[in-house]
């Protein structure tokens, strides 16, 4: 059978089980993107997907082509999320945002890090950890936050432009680890110059896209005909994600740029309305695929699931302590709770980071599968902690429960 066609199989069959399990959970008061992670893993190559045969092959295959449908779920998803917010939130939550991020990142890399020292596991290995430990999943956060209604409050806008800004700083821990392995440069200049230049790229980016994209759609978008502007939208967004992927930084952040700049636009309802209804099919197609990534049998050893459970631990506390401490600066010690543990799901950058790891044979099989084993667990824990504890304050709890655009004082007493 062509790969095309059974990607599309796949995709077909991941998103109707991810939709039906997402009801399941949510009937369960349950967030449901765990009910789409669940699918994943359920009609997955090391689940039920690698055990059912049709026609003599797999029921269910990760190619290049799922693969592709679930990047562009992630981007549609940073879109999505920038346009609600528009830029207003950015600059409102900029600083208190940067400490975030730089306390975020740098607290679990070095537990990260000295735990596998700790351990004996070599100098790079602890690398390779500690950068798989540095990125939060900003689809997840935003999926809950969304589903919950509390995008747009003080503490969801801070937390995204948190999580964007963290996924940068992971990017540059990316490039210094690769580069360490590598037998490349180390010193702190190469290092500060490779960090201000991914923040330098990413606000021209964002400036370019402000600048830019609203003036695009406004020239091609009576031209083109009806549904031309929402099209066109997409397409922007898509094609910056895609520039920024190709200079080095992660594409999500490229989205989640022009959904900033579509959101200060005029036509921010109209394309919003169509990035959802996309979302909607996309979006499942990415969580589904995440749970379809984990392979069961990585705990099947006993060492493995210890080791597993611990960097569990060592991941969630430091993204939590190093996030919701420099949050205490601008938000309310609950604000404050609520990022944090909404900064700790890692997904798709730990992912391709432990990736790289095992390629450049910098990581055993048993490393690799710790720290996939970690990803797994903080990407399936971390949801259902946010929406609990979301739940036990109340949306009013977390800086106006609608309708918060920047625009208003980042803390309130």
């Amino acid at each position: 059978m062509e790969p095309l066609i059974r990607g599309i199989i796949t995709v077909s069959l991941l998103v109707i089980a991810a939709k039906l399990f997402a009801g399941v959970f949510r009937a369960m008061k349950l967030p449901p993107v765990l009910g789409e992670l669940f699918a994943g893993m359920l009609l997955g190559p090391y689940a039920l997907g690698g055990g059912v045969m049709v026609f003599n092959e797999p029921l269910v295959v990760i190619n290049d082509y799922v693969e592709g449908f679930a990047e562009i779920g992630a981007l549609l998803l940073l879109l999505a999320a920038g346009i609600e917010l528009g830029l207003e939130s950015l600059k409102a939550a900029g600083k208190v945002a940067a400490l975030i991020a730089t306390g975020g990142g740098l607290l679990p890399f070095v537990l990260a890090y000295y735990f596998y020292l700790a351990v004996g596991g070599g100098e790079a290995i602890a690398l390779v950890a500690g950068a798989a430990f540095v990125a939060t999943s900003i689809a997840i956060s935003k999926r809950v936050l969304s589903d919950m209604g509390l995008l747009d409050t003080r503490m969801g806008a801070t937390l995204m432009s948190a999580a964007v800004l963290d996924d940068i700083v992971g990017v540059v821990v990316l490039g210094v680890v690769v580069s360490a392995i590598s037998g490349g440069s180390l010193d702190p200049l190469t290092i500060a110059f490779k960090t201000a230049s991914f923040i330098v790229i990413w606000l021209l980016i964002l400036g370019i896209s402000v600048a830019v994209i609203p003036r695009f759609l406004e020239s091609l978008g009576e031209f083109g005909g009806k549904g031309a502007t929402k099209a066109i939208a997409i397409s922007a967004g898509l094609g910056t994600a895609s520039l920024s992927g190709a200079i080095g930084l992660s594409p999500l952040v490229g989205a989640y740029a022009a959904g900033l700049a579509i959101g200060e636009s005029k036509w921010r309802e109209e394309v919003m309305e169509l990035v959802t209804d996309l979302e909607a099919l996309f979006g499942s197609v990415f969580f589904a695929y995440l749970g379809a990534m984990l392979d069961l049998r990585v705990f099947s050893d006993p060492k493995v699931v210890v080791s597993v459970l611990i960097l569990t631990a060592l991941a969630m506390a430091g993204k939590f302590l190093g996030s919701a401490l420099p949050a205490l600066l601008a938000l309310r010690p609950r604000e404050a709770v609520g990022l944090g543990v909404g900064m700790m799901p890692r997904g798709e950058l730990g992912l391709i980071i432990a990736s790289i790891g095992l390629t450049t044979n910098v990581l055993s099989g048993e490393a690799y599968a710790e720290i996939v084993g970690m990803v797994a667990l903080t990407t399936l824990i971390s949801p259902l902690l946010l929406e609990k504890i979301c739940k036990l304050r109340g949306g009013d709890d977390y800086g106006a429960s609608s309708g918060y655009s920047g625009r208003e004082e980042v803390r309130s007493d």
